[in-house]
């Protein structure tokens, strides 16, 4: 039992845990999504999971993650409009970039010996030079790309 309150015009927003994506045996529990006014129900929090298969059990071990909890704002209404055209074309340009040379924004990449298309961390690696310079600086990185050459860190390829 748990008893989470959130400030008036929030709720808990509950989503299964990624873990689920991955389980091949049908063991792992996965939370039914849903939303939770804490800010008005009294009473502690509760999860709904989806049923078993026929004749299989969910495992519940302790310290395993089971479910996602986010607070979200309720009643919130947006107005979706089209995007600029030169807005568009610029991320168009950026993300055919990111395809042409892959290369040149990770510094990982892991090669699958069953013929699946290799993985690569580029990413990652645009989201921490987002966080740490700002999404300028990204746009201007992925506008001025030098084929061949790793940014910031030497590449490093792994195989699976």
């Amino acid at each position: 039992m748990l008893d989470i309150e959130v400030p008036d015009g929030m709720g808990l927003f509950v989503l299964p845990h990624p873990r689920c994506l991955m389980d091949i045996t049908g063991t792992a529990p996965i939370a039914i999504p849903g939303i939770v006014e804490t800010h008005w129900w009294p009473r502690p929090f509760f999860l709904v999971f989806k049923a078993p298969s026929f004749r299989k059990t969910i495992l519940f071990n302790y310290g395993d993650p089971i479910a996602q909890i986010l607070v979200v704002p309720l009643g919130e209404s947006y107005d979706i409009k089209e995007m600029q055209a030169d807005l568009a074309l610029s991320r168009n340009q950026r993300s055919l970039t990111l395809a042409k040379h892959p290369e040149t924004f990770s510094d990982r990449t892991v090669h699958s010996d069953n013929g699946y298309p290799s993985f690569d961390n580029k990413y990652k690696v645009l989201s921490c030079l987002a966080r740490t310079q700002g999404a300028a600086k990204v746009a201007k990185r992925l506008d001025t790309p030098s084929p061949g050459v790793s940014i910031e860190t030497k590449s490093r390829t792994r195989q699976r």
